[in-house]
C-alpha cells in the first residue's frame, strides 16, 4: 500500500451554518465516520467545513470516499 508523508483529509461539505455542519457531522458518525468541523473564514464569509481524517494510507482514504459516495455524500481531498 501506497503511504503518504503528509497527511491527507477528506472534506464532506462546506456549509454556511454551524447548524448544516453539525448535521453533517451527525450523519457521518451515524455511518460510523468520525470527523471534526472547523470554522473558516474566506473573504468575509464564515464557513463549517466538515473534514475526516488524518489518513496516511491511499487505499484507507479510497474506501471511506467509496463508501461517502454511496451515501451521496462528495469528498474532497484536502491537506
Amino acid at each position: 500500500t501506497k503511504e503518504n508523508k503528509a497527511p491527507v483529509f477528506l472534506q464532506a461539505g462546506s456549509f454556511s451554518t454551524a447548524q448544516d455542519g453539525d448535521n453533517q457531522r451527525a450523519k457521518l458518525a451515524f455511518m460510523g465516520i468520525e470527523s471534526t468541523v472547523q470554522q473558516v473564514m474566506i473573504e468575509d464569509r464564515t464557513l463549517y467545513r466538515v473534514r475526516i481524517g488524518p489518513y496516511y494510507k491511499v487505499d484507507e482514504l479510497n474506501k471511506i470516499r467509496a463508501e461517502l459516495a454511496k451515501s451521496g455524500i462528495e469528498a474532497q481531498l484536502s491537506k
